[in-house]
C-alpha cells in the first residue's frame, strides 16, 4: 500500500506533515508530491522539500491519494487539471481519495463528492452542493475520506490509516504518541 499527499504553494503545514508523520510511523510509503515544484512554501512560510514533483511521478503505482487544505494552496491545487484528472481515475478505480479543511473543495468541483457524506473547514461547506455536509470531523462514505481542518488532522490521519492497517494496529502507534 502506498499514499501519495499533494503539496501546492500555500499549502496548511500541519495538515499535511501530520499525515507524513503518522504514517511513516506505522511504516506505511507515503511521497510528498510537489504539483509545481521540489520545494513548496506553506500559508506559514514553511518551505517543505519534497520527495517527488507531480511531473516526475506515477500516479498508477499509488492507492492512496490526500489534499492537505491551507490557502492559497487549495486554490493552487484546483487550478492543477492534471491532477483532478489523477483524482477522479483514482476515484473511478476505488482507490482512497481524501481531503482535508478547503480541499474537500477541490473533490466536490472534481464530481467525486456528489451523493456523499462529507465534511470541510465550515467556510467551505457551502461548495459541498451535491454532497450530505456532515457537522463532524471527519467522515468516510466508501472510498472517500474528509476532514473538517487541522484540528482533525491526527483523526484525518488515523481513519485513512485504520483503511489500510486495521484498527488495532493503528491503535499502537497512536497510544506510542500519547493520543
Amino acid at each position: 500500500m502506498k499514499a501519495a499527499i499533494y503539496f501546492a504553494q500555500g499549502f496548511e503545514e500541519c495538515e499535511a506533515l501530520i499525515v507524513v508523520d503518522m504514517f511513516r510511523r506505522c511504516k506505511v510509503d507515503i511521497d510528498m508530491i510537489g504539483i509545481d515544484d521540489r520545494f513548496v512554501v506553506s500559508s506559514h512560510n514553511v518551505e517543505v522539500k519534497m520527495d517527488n514533483t507531480f511531473d516526475d511521478y506515477d500516479p498508477d503505482s499509488y492507492d492512496v491519494h490526500i489534499l492537505p487544505g491551507g490557502l492559497p494552496g487549495t486554490t493552487n491545487l484546483q487550478a492543477c487539471e492534471a491532477l483532478l484528472n489523477v483524482l477522479k481515475q483514482a476515484y473511478a478505480e476505488d482507490k482512497l481519495v481524501c481531503a482535508i479543511c478547503a480541499a474537500p473543495s477541490v473533490l466536490a468541483n472534481a464530481g467525486i463528492l456528489d451523493g456523499k457524506k462529507a465534511t470541510a473547514f465550515p467556510a467551505f461547506r457551502q461548495y459541498l452542493t451535491n454532497s450530505e455536509v456532515m457537522d463532524v470531523k471527519c467522515v468516510q462514505d466508501g472510498n472517500v475520506i474528509t476532514a473538517c481542518g487541522l484540528g482533525a488532522a491526527f483523526e484525518f490521519a488515523k481513519m485513512i490509516l485504520e483503511n489500510i492497517l486495521g484498527k488495532e494496529e493503528v491503535a499502537k502507534a497512536y497510544n506510542n504518541i500519547c493520543y
